[in-house]
């Protein structure tokens, strides 16, 4: 979450889930208990990476701990950029340093860039937050390449849903809906009418997509709704509904007739 929403003043009603960054000062204590100052890192360049850098440079400074490399990976690396990235990867084998830290966005790219210099990697340790670790890419496709790294991991949440919620849903009811199109495109492996997603999943993922009717089965949502931040979410929303309904009945008994404004939301369920 970005520190400029630490500011009370700004946002003296927002909600944080996590205490900000917290994972990295996890990190980094770990790394100072097992003597490891001297690391690198691979990031994503995006905002995320950016934003995260700042709050691990922190704790690192903290806890003296030094950077003998940094690696930022763009969505361009797996393209024209391949080249800059091999050269970088050789150059990673020849630190002293055997310890890496992977942040910011959890995404294929960084991952297939890592699995490039597979061979150059044998030999370090891996330490992942989060957000990596949760990541079913990471857990499901590429164990092998990360074995004996440190995993951080948020405590677990206990989410009262069996996820048949989504057993009901498909493009076919919700046409327009262009989460649930890309959900599909990866769950499902389902073509969409654009046809420049298409060419990207394809080259990303490493497979083709095929035509779909929009009424093949539902994903399996036990996979996800107890990994990452779904029961963090779910919290979230329960939290605001408990809010809103509380507002609502203070109005009701403090105010009375006309002076109490009524407010319809787009998306409303009866209590």
């Amino acid at each position: 979450m970005d520190n400029v929403l630490n500011d009370r003043h700004l946002y003296r009603n927002f909600f944080r889930m996590l205490q900000n960054y917290i994972y990295y000062k996890i990190i980094c204590q770990c790394l100072k208990h097992f003597g490891w100052t001297w690391v690198g890192i691979v990031a994503s360049y995006d905002d995320t990476g950016e934003t995260e850098e700042l709050a691990l440079k922190k704790y690192m400074a903290y806890y003296g701990i030094c950077v003998a490399f940094t690696l930022k990976i763009s969505y361009s690396a797996l393209s024209h950029k391949l080249k800059n990235t091999r050269r970088k990867i050789n150059a990673i084998q020849k630190s002293s340093a055997n310890v890496i830290i992977v942040y910011g966005s959890a995404n294929y790219i960084v991952l297939k860039t890592l699995l490039i210099g597979r061979d150059l990697f044998k030999d370090k340790t891996f330490v992942f937050p989060p957000s990596w670790t949760s990541n079913v890419f990471l857990t499901d496709y590429s164990i092998n390449i990360f074995e004996g790294s440190l995993y951080i991991e948020l405590y677990p949440l206990p989410l009262p849903d069996s996820g048949i919620f989504f057993t009901f849903i498909r493009p076919s009811k919700r046409p327009n809906d262009k989460l649930l199109e890309n959900i599909w495109r990866v769950e499902v492996g389902c073509l969409s009418p654009n046809a420049s997603k298409n060419r990207f999943y394809e080259t990303v993922y490493g497979t083709t997509l095929r035509n779909c009717t929009g009424n093949e089965p539902s994903i399996n949502a036990q996979d996800h709704l107890h990994k990452e931040v779904s029961p963090r979410v779910h919290f979230a929303v329960l939290v605001m509904s408990y809010a809103l309904r509380e507002m609502h009945k203070y109005l009701k008994r403090h105010l009375i007739g006309n002076k109490i404004k009524h407010y319809n939301y787009r998306h409303q369920v009866d209590i």
